[in-house]
């Protein structure tokens, strides 16, 4: 049975191979994207310093002690521009689930649960941020009822 929880301490360690396994899979849509090696430890102390500092979280994805991916959620985020978006929302950083565990709908669970939490913390938005070119990914969020709502366009010089 497959249960979602809340990470613990000991959990880290794991967190941060998955961190860094979907970094790897990123990296596949934009080779821009440094070595996973070299941005691994500062990337995953970010994550957990604002996990603490938005009341957000790690939901895990487990059956019988395995951990089958898992979603890093921000918390309470203040919006980048408040002119066009006021109030704070929530914001999931990260949604990975190992291959091998794809399509048994564990995905849906982990964002469900992060909508929860966010409703928990009287909070109606939450935000992710996907790669332009991971059009499947667009499409699975999309499904669930997130919409685009602002491109960010970049050039290399």
């Amino acid at each position: 049975m497959i249960t979602i929880r809340k990470y613990k301490e000991n959990d880290l360690p794991e967190l941060k191979l998955l961190s860094g396994e979907l970094h790897e899979e990123l990296r596949q849509f934009d080779k821009r994207l440094a070595p996973t090696e070299e941005i691994i430890e500062p990337y995953f102390k970010y994550l957990l310093d604002r996990i603490s500092s938005t009341e957000g979280t790690f939901f895990i994805a487990e059956a019988d002690g395995q951990i089958m991916g898992h979603l890093c959620f921000f918390g309470r985020v203040d919006p980048l521009e408040p002119d066009v978006y006021p109030g704070q929302n929530s914001f999931i950083a990260e949604l990975y689930v190992k291959p091998a565990y794809r399509r048994q709908k564990i995905a849906d669970r982990l964002l469900k649960e992060a909508e929860t939490y966010t409703r928990s913390l009287g909070i109606n938005r939450i935000e992710m941020a996907v790669l332009h070119e991971n059009v499947n990914a667009h499409a699975v969020f999309q499904a669930k009822g997130y919409r685009e709502s602002v491109h960010i366009l970049s050039k290399e010089l």
